[in-house]
């Protein structure tokens, strides 16, 4: 069963975003969360050990 937009559960939200999947470059759903994650940035950090 698809899910109804707005979705109303976690479980649908889950579902409705197929988290298992990476965004494509430039998809307009993406979401920098690194400042509300303390701040770590990969990118970052991979550049600074090599």
């Amino acid at each position: 069963m698809d899910p109804i937009y707005p979705v109303q559960t976690v479980d649908e939200a889950y579902h409705a975003c197929h988290p298992d999947l990476a965004l494509e470059a430039g998809d307009p759903r993406y979401i920098p969360l690194t400042s509300v994650r303390g701040g770590f940035d990969l990118p970052v950090t991979i550049t600074n050990h090599h």
